[in-house]
């Protein structure tokens, strides 16, 4: 790598910034950190001099790494983006990849983080060489009538392979970098001989779109595989730009071919490994929801024994037997909660209706209705603003708010009114809309952030909040199976706010 790398930390946690920094350090290089924990301090370091590389939490305070990603391919489109996050899962992962990120590190495997580094700040030091090699080679061909010589010369000294068409179509120039590739002689490419080098199955799929730009005089972007000199295929990105002199009349096009085997050999490791992600995780819904299923009986008879025992054997027990009863009743309750829980967390995907436009007051109100009763009991004040329609479950939609709005009144403060403020908010530039559920109560303290969603995770003890700690994670699979996201902003004592997206 280079004398010094700059290297820019999107993170507001301060014991993941120095375990980062700790780790970044045993590179035996430079190193200058620089480290931005909110959206206004991201966006001005970015505007100064830029980072060689980004490393990003995928969950900030004020945008999560999708958007992080979206701010630095505006400023730049080549600088190594890595997310680093505890609990972003394979599927986000892979398409947060897809949108553009290079790589993703989880929090408790950062061995991983130097070799990541090393790797991607070669790569982009490739890009940036190949880029500045294309751009000149783009702008010599408005010269090339008068320095063909120069033109040659700077082609066949770069790392591309170069292709040169005339106006029929036909290969008049390839470069040096093409020959030592191929291994064939300059005779035996031009005219159409270096397509023999295409793979069979790659010609059709080559042709087809080249002579449609061919004919409308259009830039193209075409992938396909060409046969080294050893036989081996490699995949190449052909990026084809039409050539005109000084007068404006077309002259051909012209290749620029880059080696993207290992892009495409990850997205296909990618690829395998979200089809094992999807096998997988219908294997346990389907797991659970059998188990679930299947313990539902024996609960229900030990629940009932136990209750026959309190209300016909009761007046012959002592004190401490009546206490084991109690005990027994009590987990037995707390097991069927689980079941139902687990129950109601398979069906996310197992049991799930088709999306249809809905009114959001609608399942809002739906919830409303099915906690009336607690409303009622605990004074909450509810306050509503104006909702959109947007393709949803209905039902599902419902069980989000009734899950939300159930947690504001639980964890709420014993002095204060409960508050609940429920509101929508377009993000324009990314087609979405984001839902608020805002309350006054207990709040969260920011290290749960990530963790709360976590299926079985809870906060408090049983014996002071009731709960299985499965609600938050179905609302996380709801909304994640509708395309969005769930995030929640809170202050110990001032309350929280969670928002999500559809």
């Amino acid at each position: 790598m280079g004398n010094e790398i700059k290297i820019l930390v999107l993170e507001d946690d301060q014991g993941d910034i120095d375990l980062i920094e700790y780790k970044l350090k045993k590179i035996n290089s430079a190193i200058h950190i620089f480290n931005a924990r909110v959206k206004k301090e991201y966006i001005e370091l970015l505007a100064g001099e830029l980072p060689d590389i980004v490393l990003s939490d995928y969950s900030l305070s004020d945008m999560d790494g999708e958007e992080a990603l979206s701010i630095l391919r505006k400023r730049d489109k080549n600088i190594p983006f890595i997310l680093i996050s505890a609990v972003i899962g394979e599927e986000k992962a892979v398409q947060m990849m897809r949108k553009g990120a290079n790589d993703y590190i989880m929090k408790d495997h950062l061995d991983k983080l130097i070799p990541t580094i090393e790797r991607e700040i070669k790569e982009y030091e490739y890009r940036k060489q190949a880029e500045k090699e294309h751009n000149e080679l783009i702008e010599s061909q408005k010269e090339l009538f008068e320095s063909e010589h120069k033109y040659r010369t700077l082609a066949d000294t770069g790392r591309a392979l170069i292709r040169q068409d005339d106006i029929d179509g036909n290969t008049n120039y390839v470069n040096e970098v093409w020959l030592m590739f191929t291994g064939r002689k300059f005779e035996q490419e031009i005219g159409a001989g270096w397509i023999e080098n295409v793979h069979p199955g790659d010609i059709e799929k080559y042709l087809e779109p080249c002579a449609s730009a061919w004919e409308k005089r259009l830039p193209f972007t075409l992938e396909y595989r060409l046969k080294r000199y050893d036989g081996v295929y490699r995949w190449f990105l052909d990026e084809g730009t039409p050539r005109y002199n000084t007068d404006g009349e077309f002259l051909g096009y012209i290749g620029h071919c880059l080696d993207i085997t290992e892009r495409k050999e990850a997205e296909k490791r990618l690829e395998l490994k979200q089809m094992e992600l999807e096998r997988s995780n219908n294997d346990l819904e389907q797991f659970a929801y059998t188990v679930s299923h299947d313990l539902q009986e024996p609960v229900r008879m030990v629940s009932g024994f136990t209750d026959m025992l309190k209300k016909k054997c009761s007046d012959n027990f002592d004190e401490e037997t009546k206490t084991y009863i109690n005990f027994a009743a009590d987990g037995a309750k707390r097991m069927h909660d689980l079941i139902q829980g687990l129950l109601t967390y398979s069906r996310v995907s197992t049991k799930a209706n088709p999306f249809e436009l809905t009114d959001l007051r609608g399942p809002l109100d739906t919830a409303l209705r099915n906690l009336s009763l607690v409303i009622k009991e605990s004074s909450a004040e509810i306050i509503i603003g104006e909702l959109p329609k947007v393709f949803a479950d209905r039902s599902q939609i419902s069980s989000v708010f009734l899950n939300l709005i159930n947690n504001a009144i639980k964890f709420r403060k014993q002095d204060e009114k409960i508050k609940i403020e429920i509101s929508a908010n377009e993000i324009k530039d990314k087609n979405l809309i984001e839902i608020a559920v805002r309350d006054n109560g207990i709040g969260i303290d920011k290290k749960h952030f990530e963790n709360i969603f976590l299926i079985f995770h809870r906060l408090h003890s049983q014996d002071k909040y009731s709960g299985t700690g499965i609600g938050l994670s179905v609302c996380k699979k709801i909304i994640e199976r509708h395309g969005g996201d769930i995030r929640v902003e809170s202050e110990i004592n001032k309350g929280s706010t969670f928002y999500f997206r559809l």
